[in-house]
């Protein structure tokens, strides 16, 4: 079926024991910061929330350590308060020709939920300060046809 993709994955033990890891390391981290919170050593509101690109992320955050192209990930959407201590945000990654992996991070406090997904056959268009948005590969190309 058009536009129908199936992904299968299988681990083998190494990518098993490499996985329980991460897992471990996660839950020690979250641990210790809970634990920070609680003993008043961070303020998990006293973080810049409302950064949309590297521009931004480098004025706003002196020690950031930035490691390959930090705007693979471009911001669709992102909504936030300080004063709450939350923020809300949909990043997407486009390969170009194929779609876009899209990811959807929610902060609140010192909690993150994130998910990321594959979204087939789309491509992010660029409206300047109008944001950005992700659009069906072929509608985009018939628009460009159409000018």
């Amino acid at each position: 079926m058009p536009g129908t993709h199936t992904v299968t994955t299988e681990f083998d033990e190494e990518d098993v024991i490499i996985l329980e890891a991460i897992k471990e390391i996660t839950e020690m981290r979250i641990n210790r910061t809970n634990q920070n919170i609680l003993e008043g050593t961070e303020d998990p509101t006293n973080k810049t929330l409302h950064n949309l690109d590297m521009k931004s992320l480098k004025e706003n955050v002196k020690d950031i350590q930035i490691f390959g192209d930090g705007e693979m990930f471009q911001v669709l959407y992102k909504v936030s308060s300080k004063k709450e201590g939350w923020s809300k945000s949909t990043k997407a990654m486009e390969i170009m020709g194929v779609g876009c992996i899209v990811q959807v991070t929610t902060q609140q406090g010192g909690s993150i939920a994130e998910a990321v997904t594959f979204v087939p056959g789309v491509q992010i268009i660029d409206h300047g300060v109008n944001g950005r948005e992700l659009v069906g590969i072929e509608k985009n190309n018939e628009a460009k046809t159409n000018e």
